[in-house]
């Protein structure tokens, strides 16, 4: 839908007739108003995905959905001053913004994130997804640790089934080419 409302709105600009002040200034309202409720359908989707997780967890579809509505977000402050503001270049700034953040995102450790948000929930609730947390790449790894450790025995026989099998596939991989960092930092610990 935001992108449909984009769409709108780039269109509008292009085509809108600029001689007439008046009709201009109500049309950049409108769109205004248009952005406006793409903001409110943003913040609700925010609000019911965040019950959502404080109910069931975190996991890398609700991060990234999570990054991606505050993509989207970003997005409408610049479509939004690109209305008012003919010098913005709207699609020029959309892209490098998309652009950027995504760089930003490939270099965060969503994973860790992840962990910890759901050792968090964990010791306010008391509930975790072992299986989810022990499939995620090995950045996880020092959570699973200090997980196993304040834990219940349900919990640690899964975490050190899954170390283990770590344990034996960083054993595996000796060769440089296929140096890692998180994978170095799990082999220590």
């Amino acid at each position: 839908v935001t992108f449909i409302n984009f769409i709108i709105v780039l269109g509008c600009l292009k085509f809108i007739k600029k001689d007439n002040i008046k009709n201009l200034k109500l049309a950049k309202l409108l769109l205004t108003m248009l952005i406006a409720f793409t903001l409110i359908m943003l913040f609700s989707a925010n609000f019911k995905l965040n019950l959502y997780e404080a109910a069931f967890g975190y996991t890398f579809l609700r991060v990234s959905v999570h990054l991606f509505m505050f993509l989207l977000f970003i997005l409408c402050l610049v479509v939004t001053a690109g209305i008012w503001y003919k010098k913005i270049p709207i699609m020029k700034s959309l892209i490098l913004i998309t652009i950027t953040i995504y760089t930003i995102i490939n270099y965060m450790n969503v994973d860790g994130f992840i962990a910890r948000k759901n050792i968090e929930r964990y010791r306010q609730t008391g509930n975790i997804d072992t299986a989810y947390l022990t499939s995620l790449s090995f950045e996880v790894v020092p959570y699973l640790v200090g997980l196993k450790d304040n834990s219940t025995n349900d919990i640690k026989m899964i975490i050190d089934d899954n170390l283990k099998y770590r344990k034996k596939v960083l054993n595996k991989e000796t060769s440089w080419p296929e140096f890692n960092f998180s994978k170095e930092r799990a082999r220590k610990l």
